[in-house]
């Protein structure tokens, strides 16, 4: 029995309080540069606002560093590519700055952002248990067995900053309203690193479709995920081991159309179910647009991964919601989530004192 200190719920109720209050000034912060830089109140831009990326495009690795890259590594830099691929040219609405291209060919200085500018985005979301809103539950077949926060880490060179949001597109739109707050929308290449999951790339390519910007699969996840796909379809540990190395070779150079020539030239006696190779073959052409050369990005000293993001995440989420036993109501998890994001901004401060937040880099802090 609890006889000193702040009771259970008093504390899950002042987290719940406080989190939600953050949630709102934030939110609010958002919505007044969306105002100021001629956005809807949603975070979506109006179709009368210009904005001029010319800036941003040009600020990309210096040629001679990119041509001794691709020496080195034998890949032919400045290979013919198909037209309108250029990095950070005009596209079509909803569609990605950098087109897909032959693998290896990374035609365009611009594939490259220069390391010092861009503008690093990981975008993850990260679950932990839903604790039942009553007990006993009544209808457990009804009941969330999850509760979903969405985490992101913005870059830009040594300085960080965390959002958080109770779904993918209010963590976007909170994103979007930080980027035009601390002018770094059109000023600066646009990155970003996810696993591939459909309703993150969906969420940024509804927000950002006017914008040029790089959205690249996490190199770790890539591996994962073909390593998933090999488990099902391949016979043998050894020859599954074998085939997964042959075909991250591939990958790791941006050739995604060898690592799919590869798997179809398989011999039918090593595949386990041929459903499987074809999810695989789905998967890798599904995304290729976002399958860079690794190889190029890792020589040029560029990001390949969401390592950061996933740092954020254990740090706001995971270190202190997902441990065995511990279950979370959504407006619990969300709230601690935001007063940790909070503190690792170092916003805290000014909050607690003054019911401020900066919405800002903490420059005194590296990221």
């Amino acid at each position: 029995m609890q006889t000193t200190g702040a009771k259970a719920t008093t504390v899950r109720n002042q987290a719940e309080r406080e989190g939600a209050a953050l949630a709102a000034a934030k939110t609010a912060k958002a919505e007044a540069a969306f105002e100021a830089c001629g956005f809807e109140a949603d975070g979506y831009k109006k179709p009368e606002t210009v904005i001029d990326f010319s800036r941003a495009i040009r600020q990309t690795t210096d040629i001679g560093s990119v041509t001794e890259a691709a020496q080195e590594l034998g890949i032919n830099a400045y290979a013919a590519q198909e037209p309108g691929t250029n990095a950070y040219a005009a596209q079509e609405p909803g569609t990605n700055a950098y087109a897909a291209q032959e693998p290896g060919t990374n035609a365009d200085v611009s594939d490259y952002e220069d390391a010092n500018s861009a503008v690093n985005i990981s975008v993850d979301e990260v679950c932990c248990k839903h604790q039942t809103d009553r007990r006993p539950c009544s209808d457990p077949e009804k009941e969330p067995k999850q509760v979903r926060n969405t985490v992101i880490h913005v870059q830009h060179r040594d300085r960080g900053y965390i959002l958080t949001g109770e779904t993918v597109a209010a963590a976007i739109r909170l994103l979007m309203g930080f980027l035009l707050a601390n002018n770094l929308l059109g000023a600066y290449p646009i990155v970003f690193f996810s696993d591939g999951a459909k309703n993150i790339k969906n969420a940024v390519e509804e927000y950002f479709s006017f914008a040029p910007y790089r959205y690249i699969l996490d190199w770790p996840h890539l591996c994962k995920k073909s390593s998933e796909f090999l488990s099902s379809s391949i016979k043998g540990m050894n020859k599954r081991n074998e085939v997964h190395a042959m075909v991250k070779r591939h990958l790791w150079r941006g050739d995604v159309a060898g690592a799919i020539s590869y798997l179809d030239a398989l011999p039918a006696e090593y595949v386990k179910s041929a459903d499987w190779l074809v999810k695989l073959k789905d998967f890798l052409d599904r995304n290729r647009v976002n399958i860079p050369c690794y190889a190029m990005r890792k020589k040029l000293k560029l990001r390949i991964s969401s390592n950061i993001g996933e740092k954020a995440n254990d740090r706001v989420v995971s270190s202190r919601q997902k441990h065995n036993g511990m279950a979370w109501s959504k407006e619990g998890s969300i709230g601690l989530a935001g007063l940790c994001a909070a503190h690792i901004n170092g916003e805290m401060t000014d909050w607690l004192h003054g019911q401020s937040i900066r919405f800002a880099f903490d420059d005194t802090k590296i990221a």
